[in-house]
């Protein structure tokens, strides 16, 4: 995997030829070392939600139902509306949306708000390879770790 020419991450495209003829899966490794993958969104997705990946490349926002399917994982980079394209953050430094009163350095686990991680565990999925920096006390985009290849571990 190498640098793509014209990879704009934090842009959604309405279509494929938006994309600078970007596939469904194609995969783009910056220059520090962090990894996505390009992506269709089914559903709205806010810029840096937690979102499942299936095997078509299709991500939705992440839910404890949709977890539950032990499916890979990412964090969106753009704001995605439903069927627009995009890309995802699968490895690296980058930034997740969590719920207040998040603890660093715990294992994070999906929420009843879409997208959204926690470390509460309560009837919920764990994100495996996705951890924050810093404690959050409020609902916030935190600075995390995202492990290779997130996956939500059933």
């Amino acid at each position: 995997m190498t640098t793509m020419i014209g990879a704009k991450l934090t842009e959604a495209y309405t279509n494929l030829t938006d994309g600078a003829s970007f596939g469904l899966g194609d995969r783009y490794v910056d220059k520090n070392g962090n990894e996505y993958v390009f992506v269709q969104a089914s559903g709205s997705v806010a810029q840096y939600d937690a979102v499942h990946i299936n095997s078509a490349n299709i991500a939705q926002a992440m839910t404890q139902a949709l977890g539950a399917t032990g499916l890979p994982a990412g964090i969106a980079v753009a704001t995605l509306s439903s069927a627009s394209y995009g890309w995802a953050q699968i490895k690296g430094l980058g930034t997740v949306n969590v719920l207040q009163t998040c603890s660093s350095s715990t294992a994070l686990y999906t929420s009843g708000t879409a997208g959204k991680l926690d470390d509460t565990t309560t009837s919920q999925v764990k994100i495996a390879g996705v951890v924050i920096l810093a404690n959050q006390t409020q609902s916030a985009a935190a600075a995390a770790v995202i492990g290779t290849y997130p996956y939500a571990a059933i």
